[in-house]
């Protein structure tokens, strides 16, 4: 046996019991007293994400109010969302027939649900809209499918662009949406300023109601369309429209 393992059982042995209990016991002590502090920073910690949580729901549920109130006509309510810019500038998640997330504003909703006086109210405060030039072109073709061409007049009036499409609608063309909707006088007008026959990154275009309506004088119309033609060959609508021109 080395000298040093005696002299480590001599020091080892010269240990009474009570100091290895002492030894084991404030090793037991500093072990508890830190399970304890991260067990209480583990609880604040939660207990602001609950917090973070409670004021995240509270707010949007708040927000959402907003939505209902122009939805149900409700003006003098909408009225009283103006002081809070804050809530009028943001953008509501609602899920289209699709199922897909769509971002909707404000003015795109209160179109949507034909509540022109509401539009009109926006439109005379909209210096509180950060937004409102984009806004404004979203409005106009969430509201086409109404059918009412007064407010058809008012958008296009506050600069609302023709070449755009209704994140609403599936994505669709203006013409395509009052065409489907029979809204004829929307149709003519629309057409007449200069809103596009084909569009690109559409989710349906005048072409496949065209097509699905077996209207042979618009499709010669969009066929005898440069740009049409080609756009007919890369959609998938193709087989339709040749099924319809057969006819």
């Amino acid at each position: 046996m080395s000298a040093i393992n005696i002299h480590l059982i001599i020091f080892i042995s010269n240990y009474s019991s009570k100091e290895f209990q002492l030894i084991n016991f404030k090793a037991f002590t500093l072990l508890t007293q830190f399970t304890i502090k991260f067990l209480f920073i583990m609880r604040q910690i939660k207990s602001v994400f609950f917090l973070l949580y409670i004021l995240t729901s509270t707010s949007l549920l708040f927000s959402q109010k907003i939505l209902k109130n122009i939805k149900q006509g409700d003006y003098s309510k909408v009225v009283s969302w103006l002081d809070k810019q804050d809530v009028i500038n943001e953008t509501f998640i609602k899920k289209d027939d699709t199922g897909k997330i769509r971002n909707i504003n404000v003015i795109e909703w209160a179109s949507f649900h034909n509540q022109m006086e509401i539009v009109e109210l926006f439109i005379e405060n909209k210096s509180k809209f950060e937004y409102y030039d984009n806004w404004i072109n979203n409005a106009i073709g969430a509201g086409i499918h109404n059918c009412n061409i007064e407010l058809t007049y008012i958008l296009l009036n506050e600069g609302a662009k023709l070449n755009v499409n209704c994140q609403m609608c599936r994505d669709a063309s203006l013409l395509a949406i009052a065409l489907n909707y029979n809204c004829l006088d929307n149709y003519t007008l629309l057409k007449s300023e200069g809103a596009p026959l084909v569009s690109q990154n559409t989710g349906y275009d005048l072409i496949h109601i065209a097509a699905m309506n077996s209207d042979l004088g618009l499709l010669k119309e969009l066929v005898e369309n440069t740009f049409a033609t080609a756009y007919i060959i890369e959609k998938d609508s193709g087989y339709l429209v040749a099924n319809s021109l057969e006819r």
